[in-house]
């Protein structure tokens, strides 16, 4: 179970990026968040980005190639703008948690978005080839 002083920790805390990542996902080095009460809780989807905390109080990210299910608890989802700037980070470097308002969230993810969009059109101004992986 989550309690303020948990989250509270995660929000005001340095956290670093430790030797421990893969594409799979990213330990990190910061203050204790072990949760309090049991960690027997079902296993449940599991989104990119999510924050899990082990037993040892150990914060992870989830990353690209993540499992699909986990029965760790999760404390927070960073952002996919967010994601390819963690993925680039090295270890040592550091990094700081900031809780957004789901409106703060969409609306960092229409900018990112429209980022993308103005990027792959400069390119293809140039004639260069894009994939977007959708039909526009």
């Amino acid at each position: 179970m989550l309690f303020p002083a948990v989250l509270a920790r995660l929000l005001t805390m340095p956290f670093r990026v430790t030797p421990a990542f893969d594409r799979m996902g990213m330990r990190l080095a910061g203050p204790d968040l072990t949760p309090e009460g049991a960690l027997a809780i079902p296993s449940g989807p599991v989104a990119r980005g999510a924050v899990q905390i082990a037993g040892d109080g150990v914060a992870s990210v989830l990353m690209a190639d993540h499992q699909t299910t986990g029965g760790y608890p999760r404390i927070a989802t960073i952002l996919d703008a967010d994601l390819d700037a963690l993925a680039q980070m090295r270890p040592n470097e550091s990094l700081h948690f900031r809780a957004l308002t789901p409106a703060q969230a969409t609306g960092f993810a229409r900018t990112r978005r429209q980022a993308v969009a103005r990027y792959l059109a400069g390119i293809a101004r140039l004639g260069g080839v894009v994939a977007s992986g959708r039909d526009r």
